[in-house]
């Protein structure tokens, strides 16, 4: 029997990370680059799903998730989604800027209605 092969691995992995704009796209503005420092949103939507039109990204329909779907954080380098770039102050350490993702989850469920069984 052939060995049942994955269409995400072998990948880089790393979904919570921070770092430093080296580059670019054509159209980009948002981000500075050349020590522009940002954060990233590993959850890359389609923007076009339902999901994603009621404004729940999160659970898109097409969702890819960067360090699963696409290399992440623990690349030399990694293109990101500019949307995905969160700029960051100088003086915060990638340490701490990489604790957004999950503490964003922990915040969003401690928002969540109850549930009970």
């Amino acid at each position: 029997m052939a060995p049942i092969r994955s269409p995400f691995y072998p990948r880089v992995i790393g979904h919570e990370f921070a770092g430093t704009v080296t580059a670019l796209g054509r159209h980009v503005t948002a981000v500075a680059v050349g020590g522009g420092r940002a954060v990233v949103d590993p959850v890359v939507s389609c923007g076009h799903c339902y999901p994603c039109r009621i404004g729940r990204s999160n659970v898109c329909a097409n969702l890819e998730v960067i360090g699963v779907h696409r290399d992440g954080g623990f690349r030399n380098f990694v293109a990101v989604p500019a949307h995905n770039a969160i700029p960051i102050p100088a003086d915060m350490p990638f340490s701490l800027a990489a604790l957004a993702e999950p503490i964003s989850i922990a915040a969003n469920v401690s928002t969540a209605p109850a549930v009970a069984l």
